[in-house]
């Protein structure tokens, strides 16, 4: 419940945001893709656990607009996690599923004039995990209480637009073990998601 209203608070901190910065100074939109990740675990898993898909959204404010050196926060709801791959009786496990609101605040450089560009992106991201789910034989029991409530990570990537549209792709590397009562240094687990993502300018 905590962590939800954390959340919350997150997606209304980018909004109230968009709404103090002058519309003329600001581009405010929503975007969303797949999603592809994995956790990577200290020591390895020996290719028990594998990519996973899924999907994020959310929105983002971009202070300076088309400014070629400039800001770009972001409020997005992300599923992700790994597929748990032990090949059981010729079946695999299934789904480790982690729901996060990721909350980003990236350096945007672009290069271009006019309504097309392109522009690279780069800062720290925090993830505000919402659920945890065991998704197995078309079940999806809770494993909330296995990971912690937040992770935190680095977010790299480029983009294209043209005009009100949008299309990004982003590497997000966790930097945080985020299984609780793990903390020894060479051990845990992390995050590896790569996201591709269309998006409009309102």
């Amino acid at each position: 419940m905590r962590s939800t209203f954390v959340g919350i608070l997150a997606f209304a901190a980018v909004g109230v945001f968009a709404i103090a910065t002058p519309a003329d100074a600001q581009s405010v939109g929503v975007k969303g893709g797949l999603v592809i990740s994995k956790l990577q675990t200290e020591p390895d898993n020996a290719g028990v656990l594998d990519f996973r898909q899924d999907w994020s959204a959310g929105v983002f404010v971009i202070p300076g607009g088309r400014s070629k050196a400039t800001v770009q926060l972001e409020a997005l709801y992300s599923r992700r996690g790994t597929s748990v791959d032990a090949d059981v009786f010729g079946f695999g496990v299934g789904d480790i599923r982690l729901t996060y609101i990721d909350v980003s605040a990236l350096l945007r450089l672009r290069a271009g004039a006019g309504d097309k560009g392109l522009y690279v992106i780069a800062g720290p991201t925090l993830g505000i995990k919402n659920d945890a789910e065991l998704v197995v034989f078309g079940l999806s029991p809770s494993i909330d209480a296995v990971f912690k409530d937040t992770e935190t990570g680095i977010t790299v990537g480029a983009g294209l637009e043209s005009g009100r549209y949008i299309l990004e792709g982003r590497y997000f590397h966790g930097l945080t073990n985020i299984v609780k009562g793990v903390d020894v240094v060479g051990l845990g687990a992390k995050s590896r998601t790569f996201t591709a993502m269309v998006g409009v300018r309102f």
